[in-house]
């Protein structure tokens, strides 16, 4: 996806929801990123992203919700691109992974 979609002061967690729709166990690994194009700041506005699942592992057969922490620090004013990749594997042999982008820029206050 190749557009980032802001984050309001007032808004720490996002809420996903996902669903494995195969017979067959599909796999996944999820990483998230601060942009590291922007300048380190000390202090810096959000302390480190994070997710409520394990980074790699086994998409749940039944609708789950996971999610995708962005704390602010409260110490400074600033926004700041983060960026989450969801890999999953095909359950189809010889098919590579899907590969996910999903780019926030995370609004923070003092």
């Amino acid at each position: 996806m190749g557009w980032t979609v802001k984050v309001a002061p007032d808004i720490h967690t996002l809420y996903f929801q996902w669903q494995a729709l195969t017979k067959r166990p599909i796999l996944y690994n999820v990483g998230v990123w601060v942009n590291e194009t922007i300048e380190a700041k000390n202090p810096t506005p959000l302390a480190p992203p994070y997710v409520n699942i394990s980074l790699s592992g086994t998409m749940p057969k039944r609708t789950g919700t996971f999610e995708l922490n962005l704390p602010c620090t409260g110490l400074v004013n600033g926004e700041v691109d983060v960026i989450m990749n969801l890999n999953v594997t095909s359950p189809r042999p010889n098919q590579p992974p899907t590969v996910i982008y999903l780019k926030r820029k995370k609004i923070c206050l003092k």
